[in-house]
C-alpha cells in the first residue's frame, strides 16, 4: 500500500536512498537516466548517493557513472581528474574495479586524441589485456557463471576501445576485426547500450572505406536498438551519421532532414559536443548546396563551440571547412591560414584521413597559381593516405583533381590512367551519385581536349547535363558550366552560330549569377571577361571597357596578380583595335564578320585558360636602367578635359595627353573615387616607339577657379583631375603589386582642396617618388603563396 504514494522516477529514488532497494538497481538507474539524458533527474541523485555511506566498490561504480556522464556532456577533462581521484585510491591492481578504472581512462584518453594521449592510451590497453588473460585462467568456460560473465564485460570493452585505437591511427581493417570480436561478446551478454554504440562505430568505419550500403545496415541496426533501450545520444548520433551516407550520395536535402533531426536532439539534451558535430554537418550540405555564406555561418557556429569545449580534432575540422570555403570564393589568404592551422592540428593528432583532405586542398590552391608540380605532389600524398583507408568516395575526388591537373599540363597519358583508376570506382559504387558525376566530368574533361569535333561535341552534351541535373556538388555543377561555356566558344570561334551564342549568353548569366550570391570571385572575374568579349564582338566598346577594367580590379585586390596583367593585355588589344575599326553598321554584319573584325575568335579557343591562370608571381631583380616613370596631369576645363602638365621626364606631348585624358574621362566619368585604374594601354595613334609603355590612371577632384561652367561654380570649383603614370609594360607585374602602396601614397598626397597649381608643381616629386618605391621594395610575391 505504501507504494501507492510514491510519484514515478524521484520518489522511486527516495526508496533507494532508504536502502529499501539495492545498490545494483540504483546504478542501473541512475544509467537509465543518462541514456535518456535525463540530466536534472541524474545530477540530482548522483549527488544524494555520494552523500551515503558507500562501500569502496560502490564508491568506484557511482563515480565511473559520473565520468560517462561527463564524457557524455563532451567534458572529458573534467572526466579524467575524476579518474585520477580514483587512480589513487590505491586498489590492488588485480581487482576488477581497478580494471573498469583503466577502461574509462582510455575511453576517454581516445577522445582527446593529443599524441601523448593516445601514446599513453595504447600502453593502458596493453596493462589491460595482460590483466585479463590472468583473471581469465579463474574462471569457468560456462557462461553464465556470474564471474565469468563480469569479466566478458570488461573483455567487451576491451576491444571495443582496441578497435577505437586503430580507428584513430587509421588502421581500419584492425579497427573492424576488434570491434568485431567486441559486438559478438555484447550479444552474448545481452547488453544493448554496447551493442548499439559498436554498431554506429563500424558503420563510421564502412563509410571511410565507402562502403556507404553496408554502413547504412550498421546504421539501421544501431538506431533500433539504442531507440529500443532509450539512448537518445546514439539515436542522435546515428542520425547524423545516416545523413552523412545521403550526402555523400548526392542526395542533399534528405541528408540535410537527418541532420536536422539529430542536432534537434542535441539541442534538447544540451549535448554541445555533438551539437557542434551537426552545425558543422549542415555548413558541408549547404556548401554542396553552393550556399556558401549560409555553410560559412554553421562552420563557424561549430568551430565557437569546439574551441570552448578544446575538442582538437574537431577544430582542425571546422577549420579545414572554413579554409574550403574561402578557397572556393578564392580568398587564397584566408583560405591557407585556416588550412594550415588544419594541417598542423591533425598532423600533431596523427589524423591522416582529415590530413588527407587538407593535402587536396593545398594541391587546389597550388593548381590555382600555376604551380603545378607542387599540386600534382600534394595529391599524390593525399591519394597515398586514402589508399590506406580505401575510402572510395574521397579518392574519386583526388583523382578527379589529378585529371584536371595533367590535362592542363598536357601529359594526357597519365591523365588517361587517373580516368582509368576513377572508372573503376564508379563501377564498384554504382549507386553513390557523387562518384558517378565525377566520372562523368572527367569523361567530359577528356572528350574536351580531343582534336576529334566529335567527341568535343560529347564533352559539350555532358557537361550540358550536369548543368541541367539537381546540385549534388556546386562544384562539380560550376565546373561543368565553366567547361561548357568553354566549348560553346570555341564552336562560335570555329562556326559562327547565333543559337551558340545565345546559348553561351546564358551560361554567363548563370556563372555571374551563381559567383555573385556567393562571393566566388575567381568565377564573377572570369564570366565578367566573357561579358567584356561579348560586347566585343558588338563592337560595344563602352561596356567592354567597363567588364575589362571591373574584372582586372577585382583579380588585383584578390591577389591574382597574374592574371590581372593579362587581363591588361587584352583591354589593350581592345583598344589599339578600336582604333582602328572602319566598318560602319557594326550590329547589321553577320557573326562571322563581328568576329572576324573584333579579332576575338583567337580569345575564344580556351577562355577557361583565363579562370585557372592565376599563376604565382616570379621574384625578380629589376633592372634600374630600364625602368623609367613618368606623370601627367589633367583636368576639366571650359574646352572639355586638358593637359595642365607634366613631369619633366614625360615622353608624350601636351596634345598626345589631351587626346588620351579625354579618353579616359570617358572611362572614369566622375572620376572621383580615389582609386588607381590599370594598367592601359597609352593611346599612342601610330607612335609605335611609344606602344611598349602602358599606364596608371589615379582619378580625384581638385580646385580651378579659372572654369566659368555653372556647375562648377556650384561644387565650389571642384573639377574633375586624372593623374596619368606611365611606365614600360614588361614591369606591369611590378606595378600591379604595388598599386596599393601608391594609391596610398597618392591619396596622401593629393588633396582635394588643392588648386591645379601646386599639383603641376609636384609632378617631378610623384614621378620620382613611384620609381624610387618600386625600385626600393623587396616584396617577395611568391611567399605570399606558399603554404
Amino acid at each position: 500500500m505504501i507504494l501507492l504514494k510514491f510519484t514515478f522516477m524521484n520518489d522511486f529514488f527516495q526508496l533507494c536512498t532508504y536502502g529499501w532497494l539495492n545498490m545494483s538497481i540504483l546504478l542501473e538507474k541512475l544509467n537509465q537516466l543518462l541514456l535518456k539524458n535525463d540530466i536534472p533527474s541524474f545530477e540530482r541523485q548522483l549527488k544524494r548517493t555520494l552523500k551515503k555511506k558507500l562501500g569502496l566498490s560502490e564508491k568506484i561504480s557511482v563515480k565511473l557513472l559520473e565520468v560517462k556522464f561527463l564524457q557524455r556532456l563532451g567534458k572529458y577533462r573534467e572526466a579524467l581528474h575524476v579518474i585520477q581521484d580514483l587512480l589513487s585510491e590505491n586498489l590492488p591492481e588485480n581487482n576488477l574495479e581497478y580494471l573498469d578504472i583503466l577502461l574509462r581512462k582510455v575511453d576517454i584518453l581516445l577522445y582527446l586524441k593529443k599524441e601523448n594521449d593516445i601514446v599513453e592510451a595504447i600502453n593502458l590497453l596493453q596493462i589491460i589485456q595482460e590483466k585479463l588473460e590472468l583473471h581469465k585462467k579463474t574462471y569457468s568456460q560456462d557462461i553464465s557463471d556470474l564471474g565469468k560473465r563480469k569479466l566478458f564485460k570488461r573483455e567487451m570493452y576491451f576491444f571495443y576501445l582496441q578497435g577505437r585505437y586503430f580507428e584513430v591511427i587509421g588502421e581500419s581493417d584492425k579497427a573492424v576485426v576488434s570491434l568485431k570480436e567486441s559486438l559478438s561478446l555484447s550479444r552474448k551478454l545481452g547488453d544493448k547500450e554496447f551493442m548499439a554504440n559498436i554498431l554506429n562505430l563500424l558503420g563510421i568505419l564502412e563509410w571511410k572505406k565507402g562502403n556507404l550500403k553496408s554502413a547504412l545496415d550498421y546504421f539501421s541496426e544501431s538506431h533500433s536498438v539504442a531507440k529500443f533501450i532509450g539512448d537518445v545520444l546514439t539515436v542522435a548520433n546515428v542520425l547524423n551519421n545516416t545523413g552523412v551516407i545521403y550526402w555523400q550520395s548526392g542526395y542533399l536535402d534528405d541528408a540535410l532532414q537527418y541532420f536536422a533531426q539529430a542536432v534537434e536532439i542535441w539541442k534538447q539534451i544540451k549535448n554541445y559536443n555533438q551539437l557542434a558535430a551537426g552545425l558543422n554537418n549542415i555548413g558541408l550540405v549547404y556548401r554542396y548546396k553552393g550556399e556558401l555564406a549560409t555553410a560559412l555561418d554553421y562552420f563557424y557556429q561549430s568551430l565557437s563551440l569546439w574551441e570552448d569545449m578544446g575538442v582538437k580534432s574537431q577544430i582542425g575540422l571546422s577549420k579545414y571547412n572554413i579554409g574550403v570555403v574561402f578557397r572556393q570564393q578564392a580568398d587564397f589568404d584566408q583560405a591557407l591560414n585556416y588550412l594550415n592551422q588544419a594541417f598542423h592540428l591533425f598532423t600533431a593528432l596523427r589524423d591522416n584521413y582529415n590530413l588527407s583532405l587538407v593535402l587536396d586542398e593545398f594541391g587546389v590552391i597550388q593548381c590555382n597559381f600555376r604551380n603545378l608540380e607542387k599540386a600534382r605532389q600534394f595529391f599524390l600524398e593525399s591519394l597515398n593516405i586514402k589508399n590506406t583507408f580505401k575510402n572510395d568516395v574521397e579518392k574519386a575526388r583526388t583523382l578527379l583533381n589529378l585529371i584536371i591537373l595533367e590535362v592542363d599540363d598536357h601529359n594526357m597519358t597519365r591523365a588517361s590512367e587517373y580516368f582509368r583508376q576513377l572508372q573503376e570506382i564508379g563501377k564498384l559504387n554504382p549507386t553513390i551519385q557523387i562518384v558517378q558525376y565525377q566520372v562523368k566530368v572527367a569523361q567530359g574533361i577528356l572528350f574536351a581536349v580531343s582534336s576529334r569535333l566529335l567527341e568535343r561535341m560529347r564533352a559539350l552534351d555532358i557537361f550540358s547535363s550536369i548543368v541541367a541535373s539537381p546540385i549534388i556538388d556546386h562544384e562539380l555543377t560550376t565546373y561543368s558550366l565553366i567547361r561548357k561555356a568553354e566549348l560553346l566558344a570555341y564552336e562560335i570561334s570555329i562556326v559562327p552560330d547565333e543559337k551558340a551564342l545565345a546559348d553561351l549568353k546564358t551560361c554567363i548569366l548563370m556563372l555571374q549569377d551563381f559567383s555573385k550570391k556567393e562571393y566566388l570571385y575567381s568565377l564573377f572575374i572570369f564570366s565578367t571577361l566573357l561579358k567584356a568579349k561579348l560586347a566585343q564582338i558588338e563592337f560595344n566598346w563602352e561596356k567592354a571597357s567597363k567588364y575589362y577594367l571591373n574584372a582586372q580590379l577585382l583579380a588585383e585586390e584578390k591577389g591574382l596578380l597574374n592574371l590581372a596583367v593579362l587581363i591588361s593585355k587584352e583591354y589593350s588589344n581592345m583598344l589599339q583595335l578600336m582604333k582602328n575599326i572602319k566598318e560602319k553598321n557594326f550590329h547589321a554584319l553577320p557573326l562571322s564578320k563581328r568576329l572576324e573584325l573584333g579579332k576575338v575568335a583567337s580569345t575564344f579557343l580556351n577562355p577557361y585558360h583565363y579562370y585557372t591562370y592565376n599563376a604565382s608571381i616570379p621574384k625578380r631583380t629589376l633592372k634600374k636602367e630600364q625602368f623609367e616613370v613618368c606623370v601627367a596631369y589633367g583636368s576639366f576645363t571650359d574646352r572639355g578635359m586638358a593637359a595642365r602638365g607634366s613631369s619633366d621626364n614625360c615622353f608624350f606631348s601636351l596634345e598626345e595627353i589631351d587626346v588620351i585624358l579625354n579618353f579616359i574621362a570617358v572611362i572614369l566619368q566622375q572620376g572621383s573615387n580615389r582609386k588607381i585604374y590599370g594598367p592601359l594601354p597609352p593611346a599612342t595613334f601610330g607612335k609605335e616607339e611609344l606602344k611598349k609603355y602602358s599606364m596608371l590612371v589615379y582619378g580625384f577632384r581638385t580646385i580651378d577657379a579659372t572654369v566659368k561652367d555653372q556647375r562648377v561654380k556650384q561644387d565650389n570649383y571642384r573639377v574633375q583631375g586624372i593623374l596619368l603614370i606611365f611606365y614600360p609594360e614588361e614591369f606591369d607585374v611590378e606595378i600591379v603589386s604595388h598599386k596599393k602602396q601608391l594609391e596610398k601614397y597618392l591619396s596622401d598626397t593629393i588633396k582635394d582642396n588643392q588648386n591645379v597649381e601646386e599639383l603641376c608643381s609636384w609632378l617631378n616629386t610623384i614621378a620620382t617618388h613611384i620609381k624610387e618605391s618600386i625600385l626600393n621594395s623587396e616584396v617577395d610575391i611568391e611567399t605570399k603563396k606558399e603554404n
